[in-house]
C-alpha cells in the first residue's frame, strides 16, 4: 500500500531480577530469540543508584546484541522493557516495598521505573550514542511477579495444562494456573 509506514518490529526486553543474578533475554514480535540470553551480578544489596545503573547496564547490553545480531537494519523498533521482580512490589506503579529480605532494601518506596526511564534517558542523549537508543530511552516498562511470571511461562510450553507451579527463592511461593491463567 502506497504511503504507509512499515510496522515496527515490538523487541520485547525480558529481565529476571535475582537476588545474586539479574538475567535477561530478547523477544521478538513475541516470539524469544534462545541464543541472546545474558546475566550479570545484581549488586542487590548495592545502594539504589547502583542498582538502577546496572539494570540499565543489561537492559543496554541485550538491545545492543538485539540490534548487532540482525541480518539487515531494521527502519522501526518499539523497544518493550519487561522486568520480573520479588515482592512485595507495586507493579502497577512500579515501586519497590521489599525491606528484610537482604536484596533490593536500597529501591524501598522508591519508583524504580521512572528511575530507570531516567537512566536510559540520561544514556540515550550524549553524542555518539546508538539511534536505536532513544527509542530504548522512551520503552514502556512494566513490571510484574517474578514467580507468577516464571509460571506464566511454563504454561506458554503447556497451554492447555493444569500447572502447580512451586518456586523456591528467598521465600516459597505456590500458585495454580489452568488453561494459561493464574
Amino acid at each position: 500500500m502506497k504511503g504507509t509506514s512499515p510496522a515496527r518490529t515490538v523487541v520485547t526486553l525480558a529481565l529476571d531480577a535475582g537476588g545474586t543474578f539479574v538475567k535477561g533475554g530478547v523477544l521478538e514480535n513475541g516470539l524469544l530469540w534462545p541464543h541472546l540470553r545474558l546475566e550479570q551480578p545484581s549488586l542487590s544489596e548495592a545502594d539504589a543508584e547502583s542498582i538502577i545503573a546496572r539494570l540499565a547496564d543489561l537492559i543496554i547490553r541485550l538491545a545492543d546484541a538485539y540490534m548487532g545480531s540482525r541480518l539487515a537494519p531494521i527502519p522501526r523498533v518499539n523497544f518493550r522493557i519487561g522486568a520480573a521482580f520479588p515482592g512485595p512490589f507495586d507493579y502497577e506503579r512500579g515501586i519497590s516495598w521489599i525491606r528484610g529480605l537482604g536484596k533490593y532494601e536500597n529501591l524501598y518506596g522508591l519508583p524504580v521505573g521512572t528511575l530507570l526511564r531516567q537512566e536510559l534517558e540520561q544514556r540515550a542523549f550524549p553524542a555518539g550514542s546508538a539511534p536505536w537508543m532513544r527509542e530504548l530511552a522512551a520503552a514502556d516498562i512494566a513490571f510484574g511477579n517474578d514467580a507468577v511470571l516464571f509460571g506464566l511461562g511454563a504454561a506458554k510450553r503447556y497451554p492447555l495444562e493444569r500447572l502447580l507451579c512451586l518456586t523456591l527463592g528467598t521465600g516459597l511461593c505456590s500458585f495454580l494456573i489452568l488453561r494459561g491463567q493464574v
